[in-house]
Protein backbone atom coordinates (compact mmCIF):
# COMPACT_ATOMS: atom_id res chain seq x y z
CA UNK A 1 0.00 0.00 0.00
CA UNK A 2 1.33 3.40 -0.95
CA UNK A 3 1.41 6.43 1.32
CA UNK A 4 0.78 8.63 -1.71
CA UNK A 5 -2.68 10.30 -1.65
CA UNK A 6 -3.21 9.26 -5.27
CA UNK A 7 -2.29 5.63 -4.54
CA UNK A 8 0.81 5.80 -6.75
CA UNK A 9 3.60 3.40 -5.89
CA UNK A 10 6.59 5.70 -5.44
CA UNK A 11 9.24 3.01 -5.03
CA UNK A 12 10.69 3.66 -8.52
CA UNK A 13 11.47 7.32 -7.75
CA UNK A 14 15.00 7.79 -6.57
CA UNK A 15 17.26 10.76 -6.01
CA UNK A 16 19.51 9.31 -8.73
CA UNK A 17 16.83 9.99 -11.36
CA UNK A 18 16.31 13.54 -10.10
CA UNK A 19 20.07 14.15 -10.02
CA UNK A 20 20.47 12.83 -13.58
CA UNK A 21 17.68 15.10 -14.83
CA UNK A 22 19.33 18.13 -13.20
CA UNK A 23 22.71 17.16 -14.72
CA UNK A 24 21.07 17.04 -18.17
CA UNK A 25 20.01 20.67 -17.56
CA UNK A 26 23.59 21.54 -16.45
CA UNK A 27 22.20 22.45 -13.03
CA UNK A 28 20.28 25.46 -14.37
CA UNK A 29 16.51 25.80 -14.58
CA UNK A 30 15.59 24.98 -18.18
CA UNK A 31 12.52 27.22 -17.99
CA UNK A 32 13.94 30.57 -16.83
CA UNK A 33 17.69 29.97 -17.11
CA UNK A 34 18.28 32.23 -14.10
CA UNK A 35 18.28 29.95 -11.06
CA UNK A 36 19.60 26.57 -10.01
CA UNK A 37 17.50 23.57 -11.01
CA UNK A 38 16.33 22.10 -7.70
CA UNK A 39 13.21 20.19 -8.74
CA UNK A 40 12.51 17.38 -11.20
CA UNK A 41 9.13 18.38 -12.65
CA UNK A 42 6.85 15.74 -14.19
CA UNK A 43 5.33 17.09 -17.41
CA UNK A 44 2.63 14.42 -17.39
CA UNK A 45 1.60 14.51 -13.78
CA UNK A 46 2.13 11.41 -11.69
CA UNK A 47 -1.58 11.51 -10.79
CA UNK A 48 -2.28 11.10 -14.54
CA UNK A 49 0.09 8.19 -15.01
CA UNK A 50 3.27 10.20 -15.61
CA UNK A 51 6.45 8.19 -15.10
CA UNK A 52 9.98 8.98 -13.94
CA UNK A 53 11.38 8.98 -17.46
CA UNK A 54 13.74 11.26 -19.37
CA UNK A 55 11.02 12.60 -21.65
CA UNK A 56 8.62 13.29 -18.79
CA UNK A 57 10.91 15.15 -16.37
CA UNK A 58 12.75 18.45 -16.52
CA UNK A 59 15.06 20.16 -14.06
CA UNK A 60 13.61 23.48 -12.91
CA UNK A 61 13.82 25.92 -10.02
CA UNK A 62 11.13 26.04 -7.31
CA UNK A 63 9.80 29.42 -8.57
CA UNK A 64 9.22 28.06 -12.07
CA UNK A 65 7.77 24.83 -10.67
CA UNK A 66 5.20 26.84 -8.73
CA UNK A 67 4.45 29.00 -11.78
CA UNK A 68 3.85 25.96 -14.00
CA UNK A 69 1.20 24.60 -11.65
CA UNK A 70 -0.33 28.05 -11.04
CA UNK A 71 -0.73 28.68 -14.80
CA UNK A 72 -1.83 25.40 -16.36
CA UNK A 73 -3.26 26.77 -19.63
CA UNK A 74 0.02 28.46 -20.55
CA UNK A 75 2.02 25.49 -19.25
CA UNK A 76 0.15 23.08 -21.55
CA UNK A 77 0.67 25.46 -24.48
CA UNK A 78 4.43 25.63 -23.87
CA UNK A 79 4.81 21.92 -23.12
CA UNK A 80 5.61 22.24 -19.42
CA UNK A 81 2.51 20.17 -18.75
CA UNK A 82 1.37 17.27 -20.95
CA UNK A 83 -2.19 15.96 -21.15
CA UNK A 84 -2.86 12.50 -19.76
CA UNK A 85 -3.55 11.10 -23.24
CA UNK A 86 -0.28 12.42 -24.73
CA UNK A 87 3.13 10.77 -24.84
CA UNK A 88 5.68 13.25 -23.43
CA UNK A 89 8.35 12.45 -26.04
CA UNK A 90 5.98 13.65 -28.80
CA UNK A 91 5.04 16.99 -27.19
CA UNK A 92 7.49 19.86 -27.76
CA UNK A 93 8.56 21.93 -24.77
CA UNK A 94 9.91 25.49 -24.78
CA UNK A 95 13.39 25.48 -23.21
CA UNK A 96 15.18 28.65 -22.12
CA UNK A 97 17.76 29.66 -24.74
CA UNK A 98 16.95 26.62 -26.93
CA UNK A 99 13.41 27.28 -28.08
CA UNK A 100 11.11 24.37 -28.90
CA UNK A 101 12.62 20.93 -28.33
CA UNK A 102 11.54 17.34 -27.92
CA UNK A 103 12.85 15.32 -24.98
CA UNK A 104 13.90 11.83 -25.96
CA UNK A 105 13.36 8.73 -23.86
CA UNK A 106 17.15 8.27 -23.84
CA UNK A 107 18.06 11.70 -22.34
CA UNK A 108 18.52 13.37 -25.73
CA UNK A 109 17.23 16.85 -26.46
CA UNK A 110 16.11 17.23 -30.07
CA UNK A 111 15.74 20.66 -31.68
CA UNK A 112 12.34 21.20 -33.33
CA UNK A 113 12.45 22.94 -36.67
CA UNK A 114 9.46 24.75 -38.05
Amino acid sequence: MSDDPFGIDDTSRTDVIKDEIIVREHGICCRCGNRAATDAHHRKLRSQGGLNTWDNQVGICRTCHNSIHANPALSYEWGWLVYSWDTPSTVPITYHARGRVLLGTDATIIEVTT
